[in-house]
């Protein structure tokens, strides 16, 4: 039995060593990088800033922003929250947008995230700790890239250049942006309330 299996082993082996050197190497070096990456040789999906904030979303927000009747009318669940935050208009401050794809400062969800001062009700996630700096950075790149695939869109269906000025504002994003929902007068081009 040992014998028969030592043979089968064998003959497997010499089946690999059929394949040709540039498959060989390919192989390795992905392995390698996998291993370099993750630390180990399974493969892993890449994360996206989208894939990150949804993890986020689902590890501080869900208990609240989940389920039939989420609070604020806000779905975080992961097949639906991209069309739940952006360019729609807040339920506390209806003149600014939960995720302000045009200037990405001004989104309500990061001030509420934040608690800045001039938002209604509490900081999120209420009753928990705030927000880590790392994880209020995976929402702003998220927000970012958003506008950043708007301004694009934007560019692509006007010939260029209102999408061209929209980048400029989504990258500078906000960077003027007050820190409280009545100063977005300047940035946003909204009115104060």
């Amino acid at each position: 039995m040992m014998k028969a299996l030592l043979v089968a082993v064998l003959v497997l082996a010499c089946a690999g060593s059929a394949l040709s050197e540039n498959h060989e190497e390919t192989a390795t070096d992905e392995v390698t990088e996998a291993a370099e990456v993750t630390g180990t040789t399974e493969a892993r999906p890449v994360a996206t800033p989208e894939t990150k904030v949804a993890a986020l979303f689902q590890s501080r927000c869900i208990a609240c922003h989940g389920g039939e009747r989420p609070a604020a009318g806000m779905s975080l669940a992961v097949d639906g929250f991209v069309a739940s935050l952006t360019d729609v208009p807040s339920t506390e401050a209806k003149k600014l947008a939960r995720v302000d794809t045009g200037n990405p400062e001004a989104s309500y969800l990061l001030m509420k995230l934040r608690g800045d001062k001039g938002i209604q009700g509490s900081r999120m996630p209420i009753g928990l700790p705030a927000l880590e700096e790392e994880e209020l950075q995976i929402v702003v790149d998220w927000i970012e890239l958003l506008a950043a695939e708007r301004a694009e869109a934007a560019a692509e269906s006007d010939g260029g250049e209102a999408g061209a000025a929209a980048a400029g504002a989504a990258t500078a994003g906000g960077a003027a942006a007050a820190g409280t929902a009545g100063e977005t007068e300047e940035v946003s081009g909204k009115k104060k309330p």
